[in-house]
C-alpha cells in the first residue's frame, strides 16, 4: 500500500503576503496504480493591479521520497536513494478580473517549469484575485518493473511566482 501527501506550496514572490495550500492524495492500494489529489479556487495574490507573468519553479515538484538506511554508489560517494513517483499537474489559473484563463493539462514538472503565463485585467487600474484549480497525478511503477516504489509518505513541493510587468 502506498501512502501519497502532496505538500503544494504556493509561495508568491512578488507581493510580500504569500499562501499556501496542501494536498492529500488518497493512497495507491496497486503497485500500477494511479492517484489524484485536486484543489478549487485556491487563491493566488489578492488585490494585484495591472499585468502579471506567473513562473512556476522548484525542483521538488515531482512526488518523491527518501528511503533512509538504503545507499547508493556513485563514484566513491554515498548517496540517499530516492523514489520518485510519475507526478502530472493539470489546472486553470482564473479571475473574474483577467481577459481570459490559463488552463494547462498533463504537464510533466519540467514542462510546468518551462511555462511562462502572462495574464492580463480587463481594467488596468482595477484590483483583481488570481486564483487556482490545480489537479495532480501520481502513479507508481508495475511490480514488473525493477526500480522500488515501496509504500510511504511521498512529498512534493510546487512554487509559484507572480512577477509584476
Amino acid at each position: 500500500m502506498k501512502k501519497i501527501r502532496l505538500l503544494l506550496f504556493l509561495v508568491l514572490l512578488a507581493p510580500i503576503i504569500g499562501f499556501s495550500q496542501n494536498i492529500v492524495l488518497p493512497n495507491i492500494n496497486v503497485p500500477g496504480g494511479i492517484s489524484v489529489g485536486a484543489i478549487s479556487g485556491a487563491i493566488l495574490s489578492e488585490n494585484l493591479i495591472g499585468p502579471r507573468k506567473i513562473l512556476f519553479f522548484g525542483d521538488q515538484s515531482v512526488l518523491r521520497k527518501e528511503e533512509f538506511g538504503k545507499k547508493s554508489l556513485e563514484f566513491g560517494f554515498s548517496t540517499p536513494n530516492i523514489d520518485r513517483l510519475a507526478t502530472r499537474y493539470s489546472g486553470k489559473i482564473f479571475s473574474p478580473g483577467i481577459i481570459e484563463p490559463f488552463v494547462f493539462e498533463n504537464k510533466t514538472p519540467e514542462e510546468l517549469s518551462l511555462m511562462e503565463i502572462v495574464v492580463f485585467p480587463r481594467i488596468l487600474e482595477q484590483p483583481y484575485t488570481l486564483f487556482i484549480d490545480l489537479a495532480v497525478q501520481a502513479s507508481s511503477k508495475p511490480v514488473q518493473n525493477n526500480q522500488s516504489d515501496d509504500a510511504g509518505i511521498y512529498t512534493a513541493k510546487i512554487n509559484i511566482s507572480l512577477i509584476k510587468i
